[in-house]
Parts: structure tokens; sequence; C-alpha cells
């Protein structure tokens, strides 16, 4: 009996997915947000859901500003750019399960917001899929151990 509904509950936790709710001072129309929305429900692997009491997940995102780096070349003006950090939380908990920060630094095109959400979003959709492949489970949760 014990093994059939542990069998029900993963096979149902198996095809749902993470309710995330974006906490940022961002706007909505910023390309940081949208790209990285897009590539979250392009690869299914989480729900952006409008209000923090309905996610399982909070994602900090922030612009951490325009890091100039070694670009302080006049030659090399206008090819550093945006940067973003993106910090995933558990809501319930608090605990924190990935973090990354990208853009800056030098490029050829420079980086954008819109490019910044882009790899953001490619790096947390990994780690979704690492998660999930790791523990058949979507985020927050956990096997339980045996007891």
């Amino acid at each position: 009996m014990k093994t059939a509904i542990i069998v029900a509950i993963l096979t149902i936790s198996a095809t749902a997915q993470t309710t995330l709710f974006i906490d940022t001072r961002l706007p909505n129309k910023n390309p940081m947000v949208q790209e990285l929305t897009k590539k979250l429900e392009k690869a299914n692997v989480a729900t952006v859901v409008p209000v923090a009491e309905k996610a399982e997940a909070v994602l900090l995102l922030d612009q951490t500003g325009r890091n100039l780096g070694n670009c302080y070349s006049i030659w090399l003006q206008g090819s550093c750019g945006h940067r973003g950090r993106a910090v995933l939380r558990v809501k319930a908990t608090g605990e924190e399960l990935w973090n990354d920060e990208r853009g800056g630094g030098w490029e050829m095109a420079g980086w954008s917001d819109g490019k910044v959400g882009k790899k953001l979003g490619d790096e947390l959709v990994t780690f979704f899929k690492r998660w999930k492949d790791t523990f058949g489970l979507p985020l927050p949760n956990r096997p339980k151990e045996n007891q």
C-alpha cells in the first residue's frame, strides 16, 4: 500500500511544474524579465505566477548595473554592457537553491538587458532540468529520508 501511494505521488509530482514568482524592481516590460520568462515558458520547467502567495519558489532578479570591467579604452567604449543577477529561493524556507550573475565584461556587440535575460534564463532552465533529473520532482520538493 505504501509503495503504491509513493509511486502515485512521484508520478503526479514528476509531471507538475514549479510555480515561480519573479521578484524584481524592474518593470515587466524590461527585456531582461521578458527574455528570462520566455526561456522558462519555452522549456516548460516552471510556471511564472503574478503574485508571490501562489508561488513555491521566488526568483530575485536585479539589474546589477553596467560593469565597465576592462573596457576603459576609448576603442572599446560601448562594447561592455549590462549585468544581471538572479537568486532562486524556496519561498517557504528562504533556502537559496541557485544563483548566477551574467553580463558585463567585454563582448563585441555589448551586453543588452535582453541578452542578460536570455543567458540567465538558459542557466536557470539547466538548473531546473538537473534538479528534476536528480530528484525526479519539481522544486522545492525533495525526497524524504527513510524513517
